[in-house]
């Protein structure tokens, strides 16, 4: 899939560090899906073109999520979303 960074456990300023990549990777925000479940995730919620929240994230951050899972953090999650991109891409084709 082509993931390159992964950063975030037990940081705070996510919002910061996720700057610092895409501008250090030359990437648009606009093309960056996040997955969260916490508070410290809404700034990059802010930044990324898509956000999804796990299904046991905290209420504020999957109000604020562009997609909500079925799957809960550690239990499925990130293959549920593997699935959803998949899916949207062979159908896109």
């Amino acid at each position: 899939m082509g993931v390159e960074s992964i950063h975030g456990i037990g940081m705070q300023d996510k919002g910061r560090v996720m700057r610092e990549i895409l501008e250090k990777k030359n990437i648009k925000a606009e093309n960056v899906i996040y997955i969260g479940n916490d508070l410290n995730d809404l700034p990059c919620f802010e930044i990324a073109g898509w956000s999804v929240a796990v299904a046991d994230a905290y209420p504020e951050v999957i109000r604020a999520a562009d997609f909500v899972l079925t799957k809960n953090g550690g239990h499925g999650a990130i293959r549920e979303l593997c699935e959803i991109i998949l899916n949207r891409r062979q159908n896109d084709s």
